[in-house]
């Protein structure tokens, strides 16, 4: 797997990354949304398949090399979600989708062995089709591929992990194309390969809800 993107004033340096299957996409995303010391992270549409343990896709059935099940009530899963589960509320924001309201609730940033997960719960109460609000910008699945990671002090940004290589990769993210965002909310993951040991927190950039600086990592 390669690693995530060096970012430098002029140079853009792609190390590589110890993790067999597993491949991060090496151009940077669109901007939207900005952090200081680095350029400003990607805020167009997007989708994903992926959680805080593992990926599923619209119907709940894995599209990542992930053994657990998506968390009860995540994108494509059944039921209430157990978001007592998923640890303290560390940022929520609103924002205008499709001609309605989503509003989202950020959790910690996951480490588990060579990944690490970011996990947010969406909700709405104008019944919105989610599709691609969390896409990476060009991105023809509808995923939350476009959420990504930044590292403001080592100058780094992490995209999403994919499980395979070039055209053939999928994004270990939730599938959001055919999910819908109501009153109860929907649990979303994505994951990322795993920051160095002393990281403590990071930025996640959010399309359309801006970046949420210094989130915990766990």
């Amino acid at each position: 797997m390669k690693r995530p993107v060096l970012l430098l004033p002029l140079i853009a340096t792609v190390l590589l990354l110890g993790l067999p299957g597993c491949s991060l996409p090496v151009s940077l995303p669109g901007s939207a949304g900005s952090t200081p010391g680095l350029p400003a992270a990607p805020s167009g549409s997007g989708g994903g398949t992926g959680s805080g343990p593992p990926a599923a896709d619209a119907t709940g059935g894995p599209t990542s090399p992930a053994a657990n099940a998506p968390p009860t009530g995540s994108a494509g899963g059944s039921g209430p979600p157990d978001l007592g589960a998923l640890g303290p509320i560390v940022g929520s924001r609103t924002s205008a989708y499709q001609g309605g309201e989503v509003t989202i609730d950020l959790y910690r940033i996951v480490r588990t062995g060579n990944l690490a997960y970011v996990t947010l719960t969406a909700r709405s109460p104008d019944e919105v089709i989610a599709g691609g609000m969390l896409s990476a910008p060009g991105s023809a699945s509808y995923t939350a591929n476009g959420i990504t990671l930044v590292d403001a002090a080592h100058k780094r940004l992490y995209l999403s992990a994919t499980h395979g290589t070039g055209d053939a990769g999928e994004c270990i993210c939730s599938d959001l194309g055919q999910v819908t965002l109501g009153a109860q909310p929907t649990v979303i993951t994505a994951a990322f390969a795993a920051p160095p040991a002393g990281v403590t927190e990071l930025g996640v950039q959010v399309p359309h809800f801006g970046v949420f600086a210094r989130v915990p990592v766990v």
